[in-house]
């Protein structure tokens, strides 16, 4: 086990011998009263190991700035991480899901090859959807009633510029007999 710190930051890592081809790492990261557990399974290849790839930043198109950033940090609760402007022709705001370790970012000069509204099918996991269809409602979000399907509880909004979302709470584990 190694252990490294910073002032708010405490980066665990434990990794065992999986087989001989193989090996799987754990990494628990405690930033300001929150944990963060990414395991990795790092399996060699013919030509090497795989690479780790993780999904961090995705970009959404808006056609207000200060319209999308006070919807996605008033109304949604994401948390505002940056919100920079390097000049006129660039704009750079990024925002981050509550225990998420995936960002979304807009802004001038960000995704201008994509028309606003045309991002669908981004899902978020929640653990009760009732709640988040309470709380967002509560903000002030146009959000659809739950649909509960075997596997599991939906609700749905879009952004001020129709990007859709959804959030769902997993089923049960186990629930499902292959």
């Amino acid at each position: 086990m190694v252990t490294s710190s910073s002032i708010d930051t405490t980066v665990t890592f434990y990794s065992w011998i999986y087989d001989r081809y193989s090996w799987i790492s754990i990494h628990v990261t405690h930033m300001t009263n929150q944990y963060f557990l990414s395991i990795v399974l790092f399996t060699y290849s013919i030509g090497g190991i795989l690479m780790e790839m993780k999904l961090e930043l995705v970009a959404i198109p808006v056609t207000d700035v200060d319209r999308a950033r006070d919807f996605y940090k008033d109304k949604v609760g994401f948390n505002l991480d940056h919100d920079h402007t390097v000049n006129e022709k660039l704009r750079f705001v990024q925002m981050t899901p509550l225990g998420s370790a995936c960002s979304i970012c807009f802004g001038i000069g960000i995704a201008n090859d994509m028309k606003p509204g045309c991002i669908k099918g981004l899902q978020m996991v929640v653990k009760d959807a009732q709640a988040a269809y309470d709380e967002l409602k509560k903000r002030g979000v146009d959000i659809t009633d739950v649909d509960t399907q075997v596997w599991g509880k939906f609700v749905r909004f879009n952004d001020p510029d129709g990007n859709a979302w959804t959030l769902q709470e997993l089923p049960p584990r186990g629930q499902f007999k292959v």
